[in-house]
């Protein structure tokens, strides 16, 4: 396995530029370089035939969604639903994060998308975003009808740390007898909040080069967490989970180079050994930023066209 040629040369760039790690900087300027740098970054801008934004109610206040519709309600079969969960260790992101992505699900798969601001540590610790995440499920269960929404359809999708929302969306949705969940799609999910787990990809791939060191990873997670035992919780850690039988079908996408590859492929097996349906695809000369960025590397692109992939064969 090898770096694909324009990664491996993102990556050498970073490495020379010599810009601090992202736990050595701000998270005010964390966020702000992430707006700026948004542009070029997801897959081209589709209109759509609507876009909304609201707000719901949530224990916590009110949790904005944008959602977006491929074709009119009145009179149309009702559409399956996807909840997406933007990327950003739980601190960085927004509804702008992947925008167009939202647009391209949209349109090529024919789904209403709906996208979930969550709210974001350290200013909302940990359960925040989790209760956020599966309230929005729930709510777009409830107000199905409305939004011309077929409940027995939704899947949820999010890459790193929205992978670990929507597994852990999943489990919440089982263990509540909650809204039923059609599909899984985890990009790349980060599995635990621990700070030293025994994956061989974790020793290996959590190092600068990769833009991911471990101690950027755990600051993130200390970011996350209220206290360190919380990393044992499976809402944190849901590799932690003591079963996953009835979880719904998944795709589960991983990366060569990422250091959450091997908590992926073994989050892939467990469902197997549970009698989950899934199918797994490593990108094995893609890295974790570069998957973040499909107006950029075909690695990325290749992740979106496989999501979109499986909401056309699955829902």
């Amino acid at each position: 396995m090898k770096l694909d040629a324009d990664v491996k040369a993102f990556l050498n760039a970073a490495q020379a530029s010599g810009a601090p790690p992202l736990h050595e900087m701000p998270i005010a300027a964390l966020r702000r370089l992430g707006r700026e740098a948004k542009a070029g970054m997801d897959v081209p801008r589709q209109d759509v035939h609507r876009r909304l934004d609201k707000r719901i109610p949530d224990p916590g206040g009110q949790i904005p969604l944008r959602l977006y519709w491929p074709g009119p309600i009145e009179g149309a079969a009702a559409l399956p639903a996807l909840l997406m969960f933007h990327g950003g260790a739980f601190v960085l992101g927004g509804l702008d994060s992947f925008g167009n992505s939202a647009r391209h699900f949209c349109n090529s798969a024919d789904v209403v998308v709906i996208d979930v601001d969550y709210r974001l540590a350290p200013e909302n610790k940990f359960p925040a975003a989790v209760d956020d995440c599966y309230a929005a499920l729930c709510w777009v269960a409830r107000n199905a009808a409305e939004l011309g929404v077929d409940r027995r359809r939704i899947a949820v999708t999010g890459g790193s740390a929205g992978a670990t929302l929507a597994i852990v969306t999943c489990l919440l949705a089982r263990e509540r007898n909650g809204p039923p969940i059609a599909l899984q799609i985890p990009v790349l999910p980060s599995l635990t909040m621990e700070p030293e787990p025994d994956y061989a990809s974790r020793r290996e791939l959590a190092a600068p080069y990769y833009g991911l060191p471990r101690e950027t990873i755990n600051w993130f997670a200390e970011l996350y967490l209220n206290k360190p035992e919380e990393a044992r919780d499976p809402r944190a850690s849901p590799i932690l989970a003591g079963d996953y039988r009835g979880l719904p079908r998944a795709m589960v996408i991983t990366a060569g180079f990422c250091p959450f590859r091997d908590e992926g492929m073994y989050y892939v097996e467990r469902l197997r050994a549970a009698g989950v349906a899934v199918e797994h695809v490593c990108i094995e000369g893609a890295a974790h930023a570069p998957m973040a960025m499909a107006g950029k590397f075909a690695c990325a692109r290749r992740g979106v066209d496989l999501v979109t992939s499986a909401l056309r064969r699955w829902l």
